[in-house]
């Protein structure tokens, strides 16, 4: 079948190079078992068609053709973090640490990019007696800011030694579990943060699902995700181990239209945008209202 599809490849394997596809080959079906995880419409329209963008490792990255979302085609289920178990490692720990996870300029950053979210869009925050939830909350730090802040607060993570350091260093309430084992009492908080989630899912709508029924009418979820136009940058970008295709545990790759149709889909109304670093690595963060009535 690759060999056949080799046509609708040639501008990925143009990039990549013939000696970049026979890595892939290789890696995808002979030294590995990618070839076996589920290869499923697109998340975000359900088309069916793709064409080739990309090859890095055993992944293949297609575009869809009816609404462009950027994907890798074959998807371990509930992705590669859990299946890996790479956020539990001593080693990814300590580099993200360094990379500024308790920095207290990255987290009065994230404060003050989110009371101006919130500010834009006339929306109250802090909110007194407000309640929090961190879908993959990290060690806990921005969590604990947002507890100062007033919140009740409650996380998720998919590593234990996050999820340990969390709870009883900064004595945060939080569990191990993943987007699909959330299972926190219908439209109880008024605050969902996801940093740096979306992209790591096999299915992101599933993230909208699970927090459109945990939050209240009128509750706000925060998304913040990469949001490169990639295909337009340069190769060395497309390689970026942050934001490219080379990040190999990004399963999704968003544009800002993308998580707009995400939010508006799931029955949110986009309030606020920002966007961080447009220039070396696009971010976006994005504030969702959830809407009093779902259509």
């Amino acid at each position: 079948k690759e060999v056949i599809s080799i046509p609708s490849q040639n501008e990925a394997i143009g990039k990549v190079g013939v000696s970049g596809w026979f890595s892939y080959l290789n890696r995808h079906y002979i030294s590995g078992d990618a070839w076996k995880d589920p290869k499923n419409p697109c998340d975000l329209c359900g088309g069916e068609k793709f064409e080739t963008v990309f090859f890095y490792q055993d992944q293949k990255v297609v575009r869809c053709l009816e609404c462009g979302l950027e994907t890798v085609e074959r998807k371990p289920p509930e992705g590669l973090d859990i299946q890996t178990g790479y956020y539990d490692r001593d080693s990814t720990i300590e580099e993200f640490i360094g990379l500024g996870w308790r920095d207290e300029k990255t987290l009065q950053l994230r404060i003050d990019l989110l009371k101006s979210l919130f500010q834009k869009a006339g929306e109250p925050f802090p909110q007194t007696h407000g309640s929090a939830f961190e879908i993959g909350f990290g060690q806990g730090h921005f969590l604990k800011e947002i507890e100062k802040l007033g919140y009740q607060v409650r996380g998720m993570e998919t590593a234990p030694k996050l999820v340990a350091f969390a709870t009883m260093e900064l004595g945060l309430s939080g569990y191990v579990g993943s987007v699909e084992t959330i299972d926190e009492t219908p439209e109880s908080y008024d605050l969902i943060l996801a940093y740096h989630v979306l992209e790591h899912l096999d299915h992101p709508s599933r993230l909208f699902e699970k927090v459109s029924g945990i939050l209240r009418k009128g509750g706000c979820l925060v998304i913040e995700t990469p949001v490169a136009e990639l295909a337009k940058m340069p190769f060395n970008k497309q390689m970026d181990d942050s934001i490219g295709y080379a990040n190999y545990h990004h399963l999704h790759f968003f544009t800002p239209p993308h998580v707009r149709q995400y939010f508006e889909k799931h029955g949110f109304e986009v309030v606020g945008e920002y966007l961080l670093y447009p220039d070396t690595h696009p971010t976006g963060g994005f504030l969702g209202r959830k809407k009093e009535t779902v259509i």
